[in-house]
């Protein structure tokens, strides 16, 4: 038996691979990276995935660098972040999350640590 230990995508479109991460996240415990860099990742894709990692307790890191997340998508990676406490590690970096996209994680950082 193979055992994923990371879903790395760079430059290609999520939405054909979407249903895959969404199931390695919700039925692969020892899934500990998840990597989404320059993915067109945009708010509804970060909704799927965050309602995901709510119930995967194993994802270390989770980088989302260069993709289409507003504040939209940071509200919701903070609401996931409340439940998903084994997230050590995140990058939205090159992402248009805003003042307020900022400040609703850092708000959620600040209470988990």
């Amino acid at each position: 038996v193979r055992k994923t230990k990371s879903f790395v995508m760079q430059y290609e479109e999520v939405s054909s691979t979407m249903r895959d991460l969404i199931q390695d996240l919700r039925f692969k415990p020892n899934l500990l990276l998840v990597e989404l860099r320059e993915s067109s990742v945009d708010d509804q894709a970060v909704k799927r995935i965050s309602k995901a990692l709510m119930d995967n307790q194993s994802v270390l890191t989770f980088n989302l660098p260069g993709n289409q997340i507003s504040v939209e998508g940071a509200k919701s990676l903070s609401e996931t972040l409340n439940f998903n406490q084994t997230i050590t590690r995140l990058d939205i970096s090159n992402n248009k999350i805003g003042d307020d996209g900022a400040k609703a994680l850092a708000e959620t950082i600040k209470i988990n640590t």
